[in-house]
């Protein structure tokens, strides 16, 4: 699971430390795709939205009955198709 946040080309200087985190989890994942091209594994970061959740708060916008369903839904779409994506719960490409 990443985040928006973690986009640099989308980067507004909020939540620095998480931001910096999630794009550095990005980072580390498409190190790891270049690194074994030749596995041809479907990988994904995926983007669940602003969830309730402790971490969320109460104003997300979507519940964990929401979002997951979304989730579940897109790994689906893109299951057996090889390469890293970096994608939304709605199966939008994100920039990096």
């Amino acid at each position: 699971m990443t985040s928006e946040l973690g986009s640099i080309q989308n980067a507004k200087g909020s939540w620095q430390l998480y931001s910096s985190s999630k794009a550095a989890l990005d980072m580390l994942m498409k190190g790891y795709t270049v690194q074994h091209e030749e596995e041809r594994h479907t990988l994904l970061l995926v983007v669940a939205g602003w969830v309730r959740t402790e971490m969320g708060g109460s104003d997300a916008l979507l519940s964990i009955e929401e979002s997951i369903p979304l989730v579940v839904d897109m790994v689906e779409a893109k299951r057996g198709k090889p390469g890293l994506r970096y994608v939304d719960r709605f199966n939008a490409s994100l920039p990096w």
